[in-house]
């Protein structure tokens, strides 16, 4: 029993302390934990948040999809990515931020490449000139 309260508390710890928003839901999409950059993002004390359904914060499609795929994931042991679209307190949905694109493969796989890698620092430098005329 000892073993499950200290991983427990080390799992309460990592959602606690993630520099990102992260919570947990039940199967019904009821927050029943939430670290301070949910409360953060979102505009809301974390009291106000806590036992709240996830619809109160996203689309009821959106919670909908998030429930469904939550089963699947505890079901079947699955993993499963979401993109949410949360609501903030004054009511605008709040867009996720993007994750950078990973790195374009470059070197003799792919004979385009020194086009490729041109174009894009040719357009810059026109973007520059246009805004910076001589």
């Amino acid at each position: 029993m000892r073993e499950l309260e200290k991983e427990r508390a080390y799992a309460e710890s990592l959602i606690e302390n993630a520099p990102d928003p992260v919570f947990v839901s039940d199967l019904e999409g009821k927050i029943l934990q939430a670290n301070d950059a949910v409360s953060e993002l979102l505009g809301f004390r974390k009291d106000e948040v806590l036992e709240q359904s996830l619809s109160r914060f996203i689309s009821p499609e959106e919670t909908q999809e998030f429930t469904a795929a939550l089963r699947e994931v505890v079901e079947h042991g699955v993993t499963r990515d979401a993109v949410l679209n949360p609501r903030s307190a004054s009511g605008e949905i709040i867009p996720p931020k993007r994750a950078p694109q990973p790195p374009q493969r470059l070197g003799r796989d792919h004979p385009d490449d020194a086009e490729r890698v041109r174009a894009p620092r040719l357009r810059r430098e026109s973007n520059w000139r246009d805004r910076h005329p001589p």
